[in-house]
């Protein structure tokens, strides 16, 4: 199963932020124990290091969480095509727009965010995290 991950999941994940974590936590802990194929996009993770240095104020605490981060994850490559065709998903914010461009190249079954309204139209199927995790028990 290939996944896909908001920039929210991770944040709240890597920041701590409450009441968000312990579900993105549960999430990074079984794709670093299971067969999935999890990703972010390139431009993601530098969202990422930027918005947890917000957070967390300790770069090296930062760096290491990241790094560590990069060894559970792929990085999906974003190019000068799907900036352009992020423009034409019929999705409002260009952020989730590309992900979903990014979600659909990397043939990835689900994008897991916190955000499902952002989602509507996107040509891949959006989950929360308890909704994953849900269904992944349920299997």
């Amino acid at each position: 199963m290939n996944l896909m991950l908001d920039t929210n999941v991770i944040i709240d994940a890597v920041a701590e932020r409450q009441p968000f974590d312990v579900t993105a936590k549960n999430i990074l802990r079984l794709f670093a124990a299971q067969s999935f194929n999890c990703a972010i996009t390139a431009s993601t993770a530098s969202d990422i290091y930027y918005i947890t240095n917000k957070y967390i104020k300790d770069n090296d605490e930062v760096i290491s969480k990241l790094k560590w981060l990069f060894t559970v994850l792929d990085i999906a490559s974003v190019d000068k095509a799907d900036c352009i065709n992020a423009f034409d998903t019929g999705i409002v914010d260009y952020e989730d727009s590309l992900l979903t461009i990014c979600a659909k190249k990397w043939k990835a079954n689900y994008i897991i965010t916190r955000n499902i309204k952002d989602f509507t139209n996107s040509s891949i199927p959006a989950l929360t995290p308890d909704d994953f995790l849900g269904r992944w028990k349920a299997n």
